[in-house]
């Protein structure tokens, strides 16, 4: 069962609204968050552990605009701009920590722009590991 929700505002809001809306309309299970221009093969999900919050990192050229993985073995430390490996603009949650991210991104205040603020925040306490193979292949639609 698959579930897409529009942000109709997305021109007043940020993308942790169109987040927001997306959990907000979810009940408690195994969730994939897939940023919507992103063409991308189906290894990029195939991860080796499905309880723990996993993270995609892929090899597409890293720039000022696009967000990086900051990791450790394969735990990640930080979202950023300017680091080595680009962030896939993929993320997994489990069923049994979807209510706490869920929780966490509805408590958040007006500070936060990116969705990777709150994956940021969030990994302090859940640790996300990074899916990072070397036959993903994300590209942009647009």
């Amino acid at each position: 069962e698959v579930r897409i929700v529009e942000n109709k505002q997305y021109k007043e809001t940020t993308p942790l609204e169109s987040l927001r809306l997306s959990l907000n309309c979810s009940s408690p299970q195994d969730t994939y968050v897939i940023y919507g221009d992103k063409y991308f093969n189906i290894k990029a999900m195939e991860f080796s552990d499905m309880t723990r919050p996993n993270i995609v990192a892929c090899g597409g050229k890293n720039s000022k605009r696009n967000a990086g993985l900051i990791y450790q073995k394969d735990r990640l430390k930080r979202i950023t701009y300017g680091a080595k490996k680009t962030w896939g603009q993929i993320f997994y949650i489990p069923k049994s920590i979807f209510e706490e991210f869920r929780s966490c991104v509805n408590g958040c205040d007006k500070k936060y722009y990116n969705v990777f603020d709150i994956i940021n925040d969030f990994s302090k306490t859940a640790n996300f590991y990074v899916h990072d193979h070397k036959d993903i292949e994300i590209k942009e639609l647009m």
